[in-house]
């Protein structure tokens, strides 16, 4: 069993790699792509930056917007104190049972409370 293994394993000697300069070579390319690659990227970004960077407004418009979104949050808050305040008064009017009347004599003798 030992001697299958040792004869299935190929040793380093045997294996024939790529060479120096197909190494080279391979890496040359993928540095020439990734480059490429950064440059594409670069150009689109800078693009995109500078047109941001240069619209006008874009500070005033943000305000404009943090602003209606603060008085939306204002007049939202008011409605719902005024809706707790309707719900307050509609429980308050609603019909109680009436209680029973006062007995004569609990009235005389004081046991009323």
């Amino acid at each position: 069993m030992a001697d299958t293994e040792t004869t299935a394993s190929t040793s380093p000697e045997t294996t024939a790699g790529p060479s120096v300069a197909e190494l080279d070579g391979r890496v040359s390319r993928i540095e020439t792509a990734v480059t490429a690659l950064l440059e594409k990227l670069h150009g689109t970004s800078a693009g995109v930056t500078e047109e941001r960077l240069d619209a006008p407004g874009d500070v005033a418009a943000e305000v404009q917007r943090e602003l209606a979104r603060r008085d939306a949050k204002v007049q939202e808050d008011e409605r719902a104190a005024k809706l707790g305040r309707l719900e307050e008064t509609v429980t308050k009017l609603t019909e109680k049972k009436p209680e029973a009347p006062l007995r004569r004599i609990e009235q005389w003798m004081g046991w009323h409370s």
